[in-house]
């Protein structure tokens, strides 16, 4: 392990996520607006936490962990933040299953997780060698760099329905 100063501040950044979130949760009379928040700030503390222990621990169990836990979960995001406006701004508003619909493409992010379970239970009964375990997992990485194009128009498609639901509420 390196001490670094940016490192000591994203974890605690990421350990003030997971407290709050844990508080937004725990709060007796909570609204979908207050869970929809605390979802996201579980969502960022994990993607802190991932980028800490990437950065900070160099043993192999820590890659072992960040493959096998779903710790970057960015396309639920987007939708987050649209209904978390919505449900601040209309608090009369409730949750219909239609909605979970937008939800869908956080299978994007879980994909490469399936994968390396799956990898990881073959190699552990020893169907998979080691060389054919390290070609899927370059075969991740690079998945996971060509998501990140849906994931940024994701969340600026998302973004864009927060102005024009906001330029909406200004106007009534």
């Amino acid at each position: 392990m390196t001490f670094n100063v940016l490192n000591t501040i994203i974890l605690l950044g990421s350990l003030q996520g997971f407290i709050f979130s844990f508080l937004l949760f725990s709060k007796t009379k909570k609204g979908t607006a207050e869970k929809l928040l605390a979802t996201m700030l579980l969502f960022m503390a994990l993607a802190s936490l991932n980028i800490y222990l990437s950065e900070s621990v160099r043993y192999w169990q820590v890659g072992v962990f960040l493959s096998l836990v779903p710790t970057i979960l960015i396309m639920p995001l987007g939708p987050l933040i649209y209904f978390y406006l919505r449900f601040m701004m209309e608090p009369s508003l409730v949750w219909k299953g239609k909605y979970w619909i937008h939800f869908l493409s956080v299978s994007v992010d879980l994909l490469p997780i399936v994968g390396a379970w799956i990898l990881g239970i073959g190699f552990w009964f020893k169907s998979f060698d080691q060389d054919y375990l390290l070609s899927w997992g370059n075969t991740i990485d690079q998945y996971n760099t060509y998501t990140d194009i849906p994931r940024w128009v994701s969340i600026t498609v998302y973004l864009l329905l927060v102005k024009r639901y906001y330029k909406k509420l200004r106007a009534n």
